[in-house]
Formats: structure tokens, sequence, C-alpha cells
């Protein structure tokens, strides 16, 4: 029995190290591939300002887009959650019946 919750213990150690490790690559990943599109659209819009009339719509679009995205897959989560309770509930049910 003391094996096993060495081994639980273990493993569970061994499991958080690898998510601190992936969460700290990911955000230095973001970080990095933020500021070079910053330094890219900073160099262009030096070089040619009409560069912000193209960049700064098309950046609102893409929020806009992304907001729509998260509540469509919320909406559609749910309602993939409501039939799945309906129908454990239906089974649930029927089986108390027969």
């Amino acid at each position: 029995m003391c094996f096993l919750l060495i081994h639980t213990l273990y493993q569970v150690s061994v499991d958080q190290s690898v998510v601190d490790l992936d969460i700290a690559f990911r955000l230095g990943g973001f970080a990095s591939t933020t500021i070079q599109l910053l330094g890219i659209v900073a160099v262009m819009s030096k070089v040619t300002w009409q560069v912000l009339i193209l960049i700064v719509p098309m950046a609102i679009a893409c929020m806009w887009m992304q907001v729509n995205v998260m509540i469509t897959r919320h909406y559609i989560f749910t309602y993939i959650l409501g039939l799945i309770s309906q129908a454990v509930l239906f089974f649930l049910t029927f089986r108390k019946l027969v």
C-alpha cells in the first residue's frame, strides 16, 4: 500500500513539473512571436504609413471574430451537454420503470 502511495505521488510530481515547464515554454513562445510581430509592424509603418490603414481594421476584425467563435463554441457545448443530460435522465427514468 505504501509503495502505491509513493508511486502515485511521484507520478503526480513528474506530471506537475512537465506542466510547469510547458506553460513557461508556451508563454515564452507567445511573447517572442508577439514582439516579433510588433517589430515587423513598426518597421513597415516607418517605411510606409499606409500599412497602418490595413493592419488596424484587420486586427479589429480578428478580435471580433475570436469573440464570436468563443460565444458560438460556448452555445454548442452547452447544447451538447443538455442533450447528454437529457439522455442520461431518460435512461435512468426508463430503468426505474422497468
